[in-house]
């Protein structure tokens, strides 16, 4: 895997990027130049509109057509306000969706509700039960100091 440490840089550069793909998933570059505020033509594949909603935060063109994806250019080439518009769109999704400090939450979240699901089934599976007061029963103790743990 390129590992780059100069990409702010090169989008810094560039006044729209283009991701003209056939397959992706949601990629990495697609969300670095989102945060970089750049108009973005991409293709409208696998995970690429979950990030870019189109029309709003970039163009989205069907993948494979070339004469879409020459129209989106052309369009926002001879339009700087409209790339202005798009990219700084696609930088406030970019902040308040991406982030590392939000996907961090998110899988945070999705762990802690996963870990919680199994807990409750593999509890459950074996006829224990959390009674009103929080604590658990159906292990087969008694209501001894050493159960009451529980």
């Amino acid at each position: 895997m390129l590992n780059r440490g100069d990409i702010a840089d090169l989008l810094a550069l560039a006044d729209i990027f283009v991701m003209p793909s056939l397959w992706e998933g949601l990629p990495m570059a697609l969300l670095e130049a989102m945060l970089a505020g750049k108009a973005i033509v991409a293709s409208a594949i696998a995970g690429i509109p979950e990030a870019i909603a189109g029309g709003r935060e970039g163009l989205l063109v069907p993948p494979g057509d070339a004469e879409a994806l020459a129209d989106a250019l052309r369009l926002l080439l001879a339009n700087p306000t409209c790339r202005a518009m798009l990219g700084e769109a696609a930088a406030e999704r970019a902040k308040r969706d991406f982030s590392v400090s939000v996907m961090a939450e998110r899988y945070q979240a999705l762990y802690a509700s996963a870990v919680s699901k199994r807990h409750r089934s593999a509890f459950s599976a074996k006829g224990v039960k959390r009674s009103e007061s929080g604590r658990l029963s159906g292990f087969g103790l008694d209501d001894s100091p050493r159960s009451r743990i529980l």
